[in-house]
């Protein structure tokens, strides 16, 4: 834990000729200051010295990237492998379970997209609300709430549909 200013001038002030006056100070900024030069520092306690220099962070946050970018690029490439498997006929996809998956993301996931999608409207359509009535706008709140419902909620409601179905609930039990 880093110390304050005044804690590191009046630890330095002993040893260096220069004095630091509390006087001025609030009570418990007094004895907060006197409670924490108690107790010595544990050597290596901040932390600094682990620290390393500046080429050091650059390299390791570099390899970092690469590695990131490998693990991208390789999601990407089997992504599209997938794809030419599928648009040459040779994919291996089960048909009952495609027909399982797009029931359970179409009529099955209506009453779960029903509920965010009316909850989320009624909280944007709220806050743009007393937004606009400070400036008379309100003729476009229906506009701000279809627009944000279908441009930032879309992903948000697919990610729940995909947990909501029936194999990810299987998967889960």
């Amino acid at each position: 834990m880093r110390r304050l200013m005044i804690g590191r001038l009046a630890a330095r002030s002993p040893s260096a000729p220069m004095s630091v006056d509390l006087a001025g100070r609030p009570e418990g900024a007094r004895r907060l200051l006197a409670l924490a030069s108690a107790i010595p520092e544990h050597e290596g306690a901040a932390g600094e010295g682990d620290r390393p220099f500046l080429l050091g962070r650059i390299g390791t946050r570099a390899i970092a990237t690469a590695r990131s970018a490998g693990d991208a690029l390789a999601f990407v490439g089997a992504v599209g492998v997938g794809l030419c498997r599928l648009l040459a006929g040779s994919a291996r996809v089960r048909r009952c379970d495609l027909l399982l998956l797009v029931q359970g993301v179409g009529t099955q996931a209506l009453p779960i997209v029903s509920l965010i999608s009316s909850l989320v409207g009624l909280t944007l359509a709220y806050v743009g609300a007393v937004e606009r009535q400070a400036f008379g706008a309100q003729v476009y709140l229906a506009d701000l709430v279809g627009v944000a419902i279908t441009r930032d909620m879309a992903v948000i409601m697919i990610g729940v549909v995909l947990a909501w179905s029936p194999r990810s609930r299987a998967r889960i039990r």
